[in-house]
């Protein structure tokens, strides 16, 4: 008996009959009577307090009989039952004991030595899991079962004819008339080897598989196949040969030996080649009874009449091989007109198309083409450089490659002409004595990959002219050298240097003299933190035509970041205030003169007029470029927007264009992925620029009465994502303000954001809990959320309200959120606090002014 089921051992008391031992007795009376069997599991936890496992403490006598196990079996679930895990039942097992929730499970076990259809029922009774269930075996089957068994029993008919086949596959390669072989990976790894390959190479099965081809056969290193082979590897185009004459080391000897064959390039599902395959035939009797022919016939009027039948036989297998041949030719043909490039041979000097796919038949509106020469074929041609070169790879042997060349075509073979773009290859063919005999055609059609490339450009060149034309300086640091990729003509001129001396050059060599004034440390802090950098009338000591210049900034340093999170360059936007800070000195001074020559009241008079005339005239150009600065913002992120969605309808035009083997290669996808980040976050940032300008822009939004629990509520269903994924405990009392008078969408604001910070920023090793709490006072209404997340040190807490400030960087944000809190309660004559303590939490206070 089960420990837990002890109390069913305990003897009735003298007194009479113990109800309780009663109950037990019959409790355990129905468990060994139960045709259904019943089961006691005990959960085993992991590390994360997961069950893992269950161990099997008891089994009634049913299950003993349907499981075969002892009433103390034992043992763990996953140990005794692998299968339960793929059928279903341990994923069943664990829902019921995590939710405490019953439930039903049918499934048709067919593991572990079982094959019968169970009904399963599970309740978690406090720390165990108590489990009920039966089998269909002593009962007839369903027709749900039948049906599965009918399309078991289908499965394994197919099954059975899928190995048949590949069985007849099998004996296919090997008793294939030819030989065939397949080579893996640059060094040319033997794969496959069908006893044809072998015969001919001299070697066995067990030297041959997995063993490189020149390792296998060093005598035919430097006959020429390597170069072939990596030729075949490197373009993707198969090489045909015939009657190549080749040296071989054979059971002890080394014979000549003469093969037509085919290297065919293999493909993974990316179309990158990946290895060769092999179609080889041995010609050399066909050649040697060729040879012994020509011999014969240059011998024929010195022998007598008895050689015909001699010369006969030796004919018949001349004209045996050359069917062999033509039979290599026509596969040869098969392949090409399946490719999926455009490709066309040509052969003799007036370059006769002999072959044509499909894919060059498109390209020139299906024209008629094969039997035809190719200037009469394609007579637009004419005056373009094609026939020139075709002639010149005819004469000399040597390969032309032409890239994304401008082609003038009429591809509806209807006389209008179009103005397309192509890749292509002119490669020399060769016959037995390697003579010259025609050209191949390999090529690609680019004219959407090229327009897409000009359009992106002329894209990126609008770009670069906006930000030449800004009335602010804009400069890009890459790397840990800050290397200066961008910089306009405001920086150009706040430098003193030239765009061919900044550009592309570490910035501490081309600004060598502001080395030690502590902008290098403010780059190094910046691209450490990952916090922007926002400084006011900063004095920069730079030298302008070789003269020592002081200029006053306002400056921002900006991290940049890759898809992944990494800054790999810093932003710089500056203004020149050089102006505004003289004016205000101008200002200082006059003050000072003033009270020097008090004395003099008429000269001191006249010396503050002309101040306030100067500072009047400081003022006006202080506002006139905060009203420029405050444009150009507003105008760049909102003008920007069009380039920017350019931009990424082109890069979406280019993906679509790309085929799937380029679009998804190793080099191209992750430079597609970057491209898109970039955009993305540009037109984030711009989105954010255009919200601030907007609220500093907006009118005062009119105040009104508002229902402060239903706006709470509000926003908890506008962050249901985010409650749903961090399951917080919210505690939200606001009774002592029932009723806000504040604008409403400002009042939304300041909640939202300050509740979507405490859920956000919560402290992964606790659960989240959350208060929102008010109260009022005659004069002020004070609105408190106070939450047990990661906090902030006194350092971060001084940096909270700064615009683009973010200082956990691991949790997606902007910075914007709290600079414009502090901005709508400032406005509205209140104020907003912080108290936190790292691995404590945080708590802000909003106080409000209660209107009059």
């Amino acid at each position: 008996m089960h420990p837990r089921m002890e109390i069913c051992s305990t003897a009735p008391t003298a007194g009479g009959a113990d109800p309780l031992f009663a109950a037990a007795g019959l409790f355990q009376a129905v468990l060994n009577v139960s045709l259904t069997a019943i089961q006691l599991w005990r959960p085993l936890f992991g590390l994360n307090d997961e069950v893992v496992d269950f161990s099997l403490d008891y089994l009634n006598p049913a299950g003993q009989r349907m499981a075969g196990l002892p009433e103390q079996p034992g043992g763990t679930l996953l140990a005794r039952f692998p299968g339960t895990q793929a059928a279903g039942t341990f994923g069943f097992y664990c829902q019921v004991f995590t939710t405490g929730e019953p439930g039903r499970f049918d499934v048709n076990y067919q593991h572990d030595g079982f094959d019968n259809y169970y009904h399963i029922a599970a309740q978690r009774h406090e720390e165990w899991l108590v489990v009920s269930f039966t089998d269909t075996a002593d009962h007839n089957r369903t027709p749900v079962e039948e049906a599965l068994r009918a399309s078991q029993a289908r499965e394994q008919i197919a099954r059975a004819e899928v190995e048949r086949q590949q069985r007849e596959l099998q004996r296919l390669f090997e008793q294939a008339p030819v030989g065939l072989a397949t080579f893996h990976g640059p060094h040319c790894v033997v794969q496959m080897a069908n006893p044809a390959v072998l015969h001919m190479w001299g070697r066995t099965l067990e030297q041959t598989l997995d063993t490189p081809l020149f390792e296998l056969l060093p005598e035919a290193a430097g006959q020429g196949f390597e170069e072939l082979l990596a030729g075949v590897m490197a373009t993707g185009v198969p090489y045909v040969a015939y009657e190549l004459p080749a040296f071989i080391d054979r059971a002890g000897r080394r014979d000549t030996v003469y093969w037509n064959f085919v290297y065919q390039p293999q493909r993974e599902a990316d179309g990158q080649v990946s290895g060769v395959t092999v179609v080889v035939t041995d010609v050399t009797e066909q050649v040697l009874a060729r040879q012994q022919v020509q011999e014969l016939n240059t011998e024929l009027a010195r022998v007598n009449q008895g050689l015909t039948a001699t010369v006969t036989d030796r004919t018949r297998l001349m004209n045996s091989a050359q069917a062999e041949a033509t039979g290599q030719r026509q596969r040869l043909h098969r392949l090409i007109a399946e490719a999926p490039a455009m490709i066309a041979v040509l052969t003799g000097p007036d370059h006769r198309i002999e072959l044509a796919n499909d894919g060059f038949h498109q390209v020139f509106g299906h024209r008629p083409l094969v039997g035809k020469p190719y200037r009469q074929a394609v007579p637009e041609l004419a005056g373009q450089p094609f026939f020139d070169r075709l002639d010149a790879v005819y004469q000399t042997g040597e390969t032309y490659y032409g890239v994304d060349e401008p082609v003038t075509l009429d591809r509806t073979n209807s006389g209008r002409l179009e103005h397309t773009y192509a890749t292509y290859t002119y490669q020399a063919t060769r016959d037995a004595r390697g003579r010259v005999d025609g050209v191949l055609i390999f090529a690609y059609d680019v004219t959407q990959q090229v327009l897409a490339r000009r359009e992106r450009d002329a894209q990126l060149l609008q770009v670069g002219e906006l930000l030449a034309q800004a009335p602010v300086a804009v400069g890009v640091f890459a790397g840990p050298d800050y290397r200066v990729e961008v910089c306009n003509p405001g920086m150009l001129a706040i430098w003193g240097r030239t765009a061919e001396q900044a550009l592309n050059r570490p910035l501490f060599e081309v600004l060598p003299e502001i080395r030690d004034q502590g902008f290098e440390e403010l780059l190094d802090e910046v691209g450490r933190t990952g916090v922007p950098h926002v400084a006011h009338e900063v004095a920069l000591r730079v030298l302008h035509a070789g003269q020592p210049a002081t200029v006053h900034v306002n400056f921002v340093y900006h991290p940049l970041r890759d898809p992944a999170g990494r800054i790999t360059a810093i932003a710089a936007v500056a203004n020149d205030v050089s102006e505004q800070v003289a004016a205000r000195q101008s200002v200082v001074g006059a003050n000072h003169k003033l009270a020097a020559l008090n004395d003099k009241l008429y000269a001191a008079n006249a010396a503050l007029a002309d101040a306030n005339e100067e500072l009047g005239t400081a003022n006006q150009q202080l506002t006139r470029a905060n009203a420029d600065l405050d444009s150009f913002a507003y105008t760049a992120s909102h003008d920007l927007h069009t380039p920017i969605t350019n931009l990424e309808g082109l890069l979406q035009a280019l993906v679509e264009q790309l085929p799937p083997a380029v679009r998804h290669d190793a080099e191209v996808h992750p430079l597609l992925r970057l491209m898109q980040g970039a955009i993305d976050r540009f037109q984030l940032t711009l989105t954010q620029l255009t919200d601030i300008i907007r609220e500093d822009n907006a009118p005062a939004q009119p105040a009104e009465s508002v229902d402060l629990a239903s706006l709470v509520e509000g926003v908890r269903l506008d962050l249901n994502g985010l409650v749903v994924s961090t399951q917080p405990q919210l505690l939200v009392d606001v009774a002592g303000c029932p009723r806000l008078t504040f604008a409403p969408r400002n009042l939304r604001s300041i909640v939202y954001n300050l509740l979507s910070n405490a859920l956000k920023y919560h402290d992964p090793a606790r659960k989240p809990i959350v208060h929102v709490r008010c109260k009022s006072t005659k004069k002020t209404t004070v609105l408190e959320i106070e939450d047990n997340g990661l906090g902030l040190d006194e350092s971060q807490q001084a940096r909270l309200f700064g615009l683009f400030q973010r200082l956990h960087p691991h949790v997606e944000g902007n910075g914007v959120g709290l600079y414009n809190i502090k901005k709508i309660v400032e406005n509205a004559g209140g104020t907003i606090a912080v108290r936190s303590q790292p691995g404590v939490g945080t708590a802000f206070t909003v106080t409000l002014p209660v209107p009059v």
